[in-house]
């Protein structure tokens, strides 16, 4: 085992920028990029898996660009990948149904009732109690940032700089791959027969070198990560089983995922590759997280990881306390992956 570390990266998620400065939200996302600069300065990149904004309005875009430019020189380039709450919409036809789903049995009329006022009179007619409930709706009325598909991921490539949807990167000689959501769905990722045969290719073109392929998509396949099991719901690509075949040649991959929150620690936030399957990990949230109770839970978290010649290492970040969390850690063997 060496221990000449090749270069490090952080992985951050579901940061959900608000417009209002003082924002906890905004507080958390600084403060990652605060430990960051402190902590790390010989940092390669940071990689973000989505849910960059809360719902992908101008005013959120703004207060991004507004936190980097505080640490303007002190951060590592950072690559992003649009999640649900960036570009996700739903017509106010749709969302009196949405809500109707996702509340649960118990509340499913009265979020009916919410939705058909929503529909009329814009998100700020949604109590601050269903507020996790919704995706981010953009309707005909309500918001400056109302509007169709090719505003929402324009706005989004615009803001981050991003080339596309998806996009490919070597760092240090290891190669990190962005891949998202395609079409306006509020929840779920949506890949075209495109982005599919682009990521085959790619990942077949990698040369065949020691180093693992470092993947990154807001959704988390089914049934893999803390979150994604069947009965939490929180599982979401569409393309789930043509994903997975695309993913079972390749157990190099290091596959990184947001969206369901789970805090670090949770059942499944490591999953080990196998013969026909990637390593993958949860990520948890910048902004807040979510217990396997299903309960939200005040917090920030992320991950730090070292690249050495033989191994992985991906470390747990508590970003409010600014220090390591106790028992993340998760060795990733490159010989698995010759």
């Amino acid at each position: 085992m060496t221990n000449q570390r090749l270069f490090r990266f952080h992985v951050l998620t579901d940061t959900h920028i608000e417009e209002e400065e003082g924002h906890l939200y905004n507080h958390h996302f600084r403060l990652a990029l605060q430990d960051i600069a402190e902590h790390f300065p010989d940092s390669a990149c940071i990689a973000h898996a989505g849910d960059l904004t809360n719902h992908g309005y101008p005013g959120e875009y703004r207060r991004y660009a507004a936190i980097l430019a505080e640490f303007q020189g002190k951060l590592p380039p950072l690559y992003t990948v649009q999640g649900n709450h960036d570009v996700g919409t739903i017509s106010p036809q749709d969302l009196k149904t949405y809500l109707a789903s996702h509340a649960g049995a118990a509340l499913a009329e009265e979020a009916a009732k919410l939705g058909l006022q929503a529909a009329h009179a814009g998100l700020d007619a949604i109590p601050e109690e269903y507020a996790d409930l919704l995706p981010p709706a953009y309707m005909e009325q309500g918001h400056e940032a109302a509007g169709t598909w090719d505003n929402r991921i324009a706005a989004f490539l615009q803001a981050t700089g991003q080339a596309g949807p998806y996009h490919h990167h070597v760092i240090r000689g290891a190669h990190f791959i962005f891949i998202g959501s395609e079409t306006n769905d509020p929840l779920f990722c949506e890949f075209s027969e495109e982005q599919l045969a682009w990521l085959e290719r790619t990942l077949d073109a990698v040369p065949d070198v020691k180093l693992p392929i470092f993947l990154f998509l807001h959704q988390p396949l089914l049934d893999t990560v803390s979150g994604s099991l069947a009965h939490q719901q929180w599982y979401g690509v569409r393309q789930d089983e043509e994903l997975k075949r695309i993913l079972s040649k390749h157990p190099r991959v290091v596959l990184f995922t947001g969206h369901t929150h789970w805090e670090l620690g949770s059942p499944y936030t490591y999953v080990p590759a196998t013969a026909s399957s990637p390593s993958m990990l949860n990520c948890a949230s910048v902004a807040y997280l979510w217990t396997d109770e299903d309960q939200r839970k005040e917090g920030s978290q992320g991950y730090v990881v070292d690249v050495y010649e033989d191994r992985t290492v991906v470390r747990g970040r508590d970003y409010r306390a600014s220090d390591w969390i106790d028992g993340i850690e998760y060795t990733i063997a490159h010989q698995t992956y010759k």
